[in-house]
């Protein structure tokens, strides 16, 4: 399997004042969509299509609860070339 491309379609980061270093902090990808894409581009291979969203989250916990101080979150795609095995 072979990468043949791949796209943002959101980028989103935000700081909130009370950040302070040496937060937790955590990842997170979620596979949002997996389709195969009708392509004419490769011969005897097929085209898969996967939506992503990763986030990187930071946070401090009060009284018990999290509470995120700062995160960043990349959504896309990426395009993968498949033989038919």
């Amino acid at each position: 399997m072979q990468i043949i491309g791949f796209n943002f379609t959101k980028i989103t980061a935000e700081k909130k004042p009370e950040f302070k270093r040496g937060n937790s902090h955590r990842t997170n990808i979620e596979f949002l969509d997996i389709k195969k894409e009708d392509t004419s581009l490769l011969m005897n291979q097929h085209t898969i299509a996967v939506n992503y969203k990763y986030s990187l989250s930071y946070f401090h916990e009060e009284k018990k609860k999290e509470k995120i101080t700062a995160e960043i979150i990349l959504e896309g795609n990426i395009l993968f070339a498949a033989d038919e095995k």
